[in-house]
């Protein structure tokens, strides 16, 4: 995973026209260790809504695809 997040974080990003879509602006991002600056870093996946970025880097297709992955196994969620 941290190798994917790695991979992910030059991109290429691609913007589409703003919008407004007035929905908020949903992000996957990730977040990887920076030693150097002795905390983490804002790594972004995709984004939509007002503005939409897409991150283009194939490690980021798999990230933001992962968790839907997560829908179809048979996973029993309860709220106390």
């Amino acid at each position: 995973m941290k190798t994917l997040v790695s991979e992910a974080s030059n991109g290429p990003f691609t913007e589409d026209p703003p919008m407004m879509a007035d929905a908020g602006i949903p992000q996957h991002t990730a977040f990887l260790y920076d030693s150097t600056k002795g905390g983490y870093r804002e790594i972004l996946l995709s984004q939509n809504g007002d503005v939409s970025i897409s991150n283009e880097s194939p490690a980021a297709k798999k990230l933001v695809a992962w968790p839907s992955v997560l829908d179809t196994l048979p996973i029993r969620i309860i709220y106390y």
